[in-house]
């Protein structure tokens, strides 16, 4: 089950049963005068929530990963004299996020 957190309250995402492209199809596809209109924004919204807080929790597990080249956390701004080549992109990627 996919939740995500709204001013402090929990919630199941609408139509667990589609995929995300499905929900993205049809946000694409949403005319003005569709009868669903609103069920199609809200699941869109819900979609956006839950793919934002699953995104964070991510970054965050990436930041605090510990690369086995170089023994440090990936997430570690502390300057040192040697990037490890193993996880320079995954430094580059946090710090473009920030």
């Amino acid at each position: 089950m996919r939740t995500y957190t709204w001013n402090g309250h929990t919630h199941q995402i609408s139509a667990p049963d589609l995929s995300d492209f499905e929900v993205a199809g049809q946000v694409r596809m949403l005319m003005r005068d569709q009868l669903n209109h609103e069920h199609v924004c809200t699941m869109a919204r819900d979609r956006i929530m839950c793919l934002s807080a699953e995104n964070e929790a991510l970054r965050e597990a990436l930041a605090n990963t510990v690369c086995y080249g170089c023994e440090r956390r990936i997430g570690d701004t502390a300057p040192h004299r040697h990037i490890c080549v193993s996880c320079k992109p995954k430094r580059e990627l946090l710090a473009a996020s920030s």
